[in-house]
């Protein structure tokens, strides 16, 4: 149930939903999407991927700007969102809102399932996306993430992401891992930057299935890199590396 208008000023169509509970078939979508631009190839496993999508909360809003609460399920694991999505351009879209879910399969949607598992994440999110980029802000923790088999528990992430930029730190307070990075970093050919301090301790690579000799050590140490360039021969800057033990 809900009411569609027309804004008198604008012209522009609108609606508020209190009530929204639809299912589709993600293989379905694929058509109408099809006759009207060529999904990437994996833009369309995603989709696949998720098999059938179900909403259920309110919406409200226009075709160029929805405000949606609800939960959105899925095969790959069942999301929260309390957020807008705009379509800013023809090129151009954004979200924000806040994210949440307890576990979703990231490693099967972008079909990397040898290198990333499922998480749980509660996430601020301020995002604006085109083909290219992804350019905004990400701030939240992560009760648990799979990387290489191996279940990390207890990380935050606060990040802001530009257009050729990264800025922001992460923190894992893992049982097996201990590490905080705080950095930037800017991609600008001979002109990039990367400048960054790491902090690890009680790394046990073995536990964590990178490197499966000696596990019964742990890693320790703190490192400062500061580097400009983007190939050795235009490379210049220093990395300090201090209280390693392993």
């Amino acid at each position: 149930s809900g009411r569609a208008d027309r804004d008198a000023s604008t012209g522009e169509l609108t609606f508020d939903v209190p009530q929204l509970d639809v299912t589709a078939h993600t293989g379905d979508a694929l058509a109408p999407i099809s006759a009207f631009t060529s999904p990437k190839p994996n833009v369309r496993s995603m989709l696949e991927a998720a098999q059938k999508v179900r909403l259920d909360g309110s919406a409200h809003g226009s075709l160029r700007k929805i405000s949606f609460n609800g939960d959105i399920f899925t095969a790959l694991g069942n999301v929260d969102v309390n957020a807008t999505f705009a379509h800013l351009n023809t090129h151009r879209k954004g979200i924000k809102g806040k994210v949440s879910t307890t576990a979703f399969n990231l490693g099967k949607m972008l079909n990397k399932e040898s290198l990333l598992g499922s998480l749980a994440l509660n996430a601020d999110v301020d995002l604006h996306l085109d083909s290219k980029t992804v350019q905004g802000m990400v701030v939240g923790n992560l009760p648990y993430f799979e990387l290489k088999g191996y279940r990390y528990s207890d990380s935050q992430v606060d990040v802001e992401l530009a257009e050729n930029s990264i800025d922001g730190h992460v923190r894992v307070d893992d049982p097996n891992c201990s590490l905080q990075v705080d950095g930037y970093a800017l991609r600008a050919a001979q002109e990039s930057i990367i400048d960054a301090n790491i902090a690890a301790t009680g790394v046990n690579l073995a536990a964590l299935n990178l490197y499966q000799k000696n596990a019964d050590k742990n890693l320790t140490f703190e490192a400062n890199v500061s580097f400009t360039g983007d190939k050795p021969d235009n490379a210049n800057g220093a990395l300090l590396v201090k209280d390693f033990a392993f």
